[in-house]
């Protein structure tokens, strides 16, 4: 059995040093043998074969942050050591926890594969918030700007698509493809999940560096359940809760954030008819009448 590594270092390992899960991945890193061995297989194939380290960019680790935000050749240069030993003691220091980010695809290839009719599109991202102070870890961009990066450099800058093939490719496409018969598309009966945007506009400016940024020209969003459903209820303090059934995507770290109302509504638990989302203000209760 394999340790799940898709985003962590442990995916330059060779594929037999991944088996057997975390404790004997660990034990395999700790044994000069199995190192060499390992480095070895790095280099006549696998993940690791073609990787330039300079192309290798650590995104975060718990128990390493200085380690976040810089390449892996520039931190096996620091601290004087091969790229492949550097990975191997950041896994046994980190107890595998160091995220990683690898840029090597083609632009070419990627603009072919935009225009493939029945190719659809999805942020493979995460939910987020960039407001609040805590700690953030440098997630993949695409969790703020995958869509408004399309609409803008893909189709108002390179022309590759049509804005209208490109939103159809977002949504009714998309939600075709995975047999989501009430969305995708707006009319009546469907669920409105709609987005207010301005095309001329729309951009990406989430970063590597710095991916924590709402995109421009996004003006509203709204998530209207379709009929009374609704997942979602707020109680008399005004925090969110989600209810049995919830079925709106939304990131995790809004749940239990509290709004504030009119003095007359805050007696009483409140059924939402919907949320209404601006990047000045941020998310918005829309109450059942």
């Amino acid at each position: 059995m394999s340790f799940s590594f898709r985003r962590s270092l442990a995916a330059f390992l060779p594929e037999w040093a991944q088996e057997g899960g975390k404790e004997a991945v660990m034990g395999r890193l700790s044994d000069p043998a199995l190192r060499e061995r390992m480095s070895k297989d790095m280099i006549k194939g696998g993940f690791a074969k073609s990787v330039e380290w300079d192309t290798v960019l650590i995104t975060g680790s718990p128990a390493k942050p200085a380690y976040q935000g810089l390449f892996v050749s520039k931190l096996a240069e620091q601290a004087g050591k091969t790229p492949h030993d550097w990975i191997f003691d950041a896994l046994l220091e980190t107890d595998l926890q160091v995220h990683m980010a690898v840029f090597a695809m083609s632009e070419d290839n990627r603009r072919e594969e935009i225009r493939y009719p029945s190719m659809t599109f999805g942020t493979d991202g995460m939910g987020f918030t960039a407001k609040g102070s805590g700690p953030k870890s440098l997630t993949h961009p695409r969790s703020y700007g995958a869509f408004p990066r399309i609409l803008a450099h893909y189709v108002r800058e390179k022309s590759v698509l049509s804005l209208e093939e490109a939103i159809c490719k977002m949504t009714g496409l998309a939600a075709k493809r995975l047999n989501l018969r009430d969305r995708g598309l707006i009319r009546p009966g469907m669920v409105a999940d709609l987005v207010v945007l301005d095309p001329g506009k729309v951009r990406d400016t989430a970063t590597f560096e710095n991916p924590h940024q709402y995109a421009e020209g996004i003006l509203e969003v709204f998530n209207l359940p379709r009929g009374n459903a609704t997942p979602l209820q707020l109680d008399r303090h005004g925090r969110l809760m989600a209810m049995a059934g919830a079925e709106l995507a939304l990131p995790l770290d809004l749940l239990g954030q509290t709004f504030h109302f009119p003095q007359e509504i805050q007696s009483q638990p409140q059924v939402l008819r919907g949320l209404r989302w601006t990047p000045e203000g941020g998310l918005f209760p829309l109450i059942t009448d």
